[in-house]
């Protein structure tokens, strides 16, 4: 994350602001799993896996050209929100707004204005996925 916004988004620079992000997922995550529930709906099972899912698929986003709290937030509209059911969605979308509010002081665009495609992972990135 440092490396792909360094040169574009200076705020982005410090190894603290990836840590900060990553406690800000932490957070949100808790807060979902506080929320709903397997007695809510069958599927609601929210486990450490959808933070690395979350985590990866930031790799998707041309953070050169988009605000990284953006694809952060819309990363985890995917994730997460996806597959939420009626009133639930809109929940979710409230605690994502709350937690860029008060960590970040930013709005985020409602609704995922974002756009995303496959791109290519560097060699690197993609290489020694298992400690290899």
């Amino acid at each position: 994350l440092v490396a792909k916004t360094a040169s574009v988004q200076t705020k982005w620079q410090s190894p603290q602001s990836a840590t900060r992000l990553a406690g800000s997922m932490v957070t949100l995550y808790e807060q979902l799993q506080a929320k709903f529930s397997r007695d809510d709906h069958g599927h609601y099972i929210f486990s450490p896996v959808f933070l690395t899912q979350w985590c990866h698929s930031l790799l998707r986003y041309n953070l050169q050209e988009c605000e990284v709290l953006e694809a952060w937030a819309d990363a985890a509209r995917r994730v997460f929100q996806d597959s939420l059911v009626g009133q639930h969605s809109a929940d979710f979308e409230v605690m994502l707004m709350a937690i860029l509010r008060s960590d970040w002081s930013f709005n985020a665009h409602p609704d995922g204005m974002l756009f995303t495609s496959l791109v290519p992972v560097e060699k690197s990135a993609a290489t020694n996925t298992h400690g290899q």
